[in-house]
């Protein structure tokens, strides 16, 4: 069928189905339908903010981390449900205050958001990701983020993002084991 800025979410979602199946595997999205995994915005423009702010998630300097913070703001502008968009916001309020600023403020911000996202897509194993990551990193509450973590990764298998918070989770909470 023809592909178009309405349909391309659903089409890709069909798609990742049929090669799930042909494979043998179940998808882990948290969301998953008889039409696969949610779309998580109906809006083109807003996912194409979304990815250009998730395209430089790694730095970790405050120009950077404002720069994120207004892109999904601006896809959340264009879109006031767009689940993933929440909980990178927050993830990245709580990156300003891990990183930069320590202010309770940008902490509150973060949590603010997540538990907006979470709200909107309670079973989003990437909304739980963020989760995780702002129980560790805001509150150095380990075994909450390793809970959420635990959860977040039954929705992701084989996420390296997962076994790399966790590496961060346990080493900062001195339960890793040397071999």
């Amino acid at each position: 069928r023809e592909l178009t800025p309405e349909n391309v979410f659903d089409i890709q979602s069909e798609i990742a189905v049929a090669i799930a199946r042909a494979l043998g595997i179940a998808l882990g999205s948290g969301e998953l339908t008889d039409a696969g995994p949610a779309a998580p915005t109906s809006d083109g423009e807003a996912y194409d903010l979304f990815l250009k702010a998730r395209a430089n998630r790694d730095v970790a300097t405050e120009p950077q981390i404002r720069e994120r913070i207004r892109l999904y703001r601006q896809a959340l502008d264009r879109d006031d449900q767009f689940a993933l968009a929440m909980a990178e916001l927050g993830r990245e309020y709580t990156n300003l205050f891990w990183y930069i600023s320590r202010r309770d403020e940008d902490r509150e911000e973060g949590r603010r958001w997540i538990e907006r996202a979470i709200a909107t897509a309670p079973d989003n194993a990437q909304v739980r990701l963020a989760r995780a990551e702002f129980l560790y990193r805001a509150h150095l509450d380990y075994d909450g983020a390793l809970a959420e973590l635990d959860r977040a990764a039954q929705g992701l298998p084989g996420s390296a993002e997962t076994v790399e918070l966790r590496g961060y989770i346990l080493r900062r909470a001195g339960r890793v084991r040397l071999a």
